[in-house]
């Protein structure tokens, strides 16, 4: 039977294994919670600061269009891998009718502009605000994204 100092190294060496690229990190993990509250430092810079050799706060929304990733609400919201991102869709049921509607009109802005940032869409789409999934406000084009 394995020592108690052997259990806790196999534990660390598995879950904190340093990474020598942010795209390596990634891909073990699949999904990488994102967090745009800073106490004590947002959720995604917590996690892969001790996984990634030479992170930086920040540096995975600098790098997210580079990365084959999706944002998604999966267990809570963050970045997967397109693979499992695809896996999950569709998924019936969980759009209202208002909200397909802004979905394929959503679509079509994207379509006509290219890569654009959520601000942008959020500019372009004044739908007002609707309750997000934690109970405070969003912009209803960001939930539909």
């Amino acid at each position: 039977m394995p020592a108690l100092a052997e259990l806790r190294q196999a534990a660390i060496g598995s879950s904190l294994r340093r990474h020598a690229t942010l795209a390596s990190a990634v891909e073990r993990l699949g999904y990488v919670q994102i967090d745009p509250i800073r106490a004590p430092a947002r959720a995604q810079d917590l996690i892969l600061r001790p996984r990634v050799a030479g992170y930086r706060n920040g540096d995975l929304a600098a790098a997210y269009a580079d990365l084959p990733l999706e944002e998604e609400r999966y267990v809570n919201y963050g970045y997967l891998r397109c693979d499992v991102q695809r896996a999950l869709h569709p998924r019936p049921g969980r759009e209202r009718g208002a909200d397909r509607k802004l979905m394929a009109a959503i679509a079509q802005f994207v379509s006509e502009h290219g890569p654009i940032g959520v601000d942008e869409v959020a500019a372009a789409f004044d739908h007002g605000s609707v309750t997000n999934a934690w109970g405070g406000s969003s912009a209803a084009s960001t939930r539909v994204l």
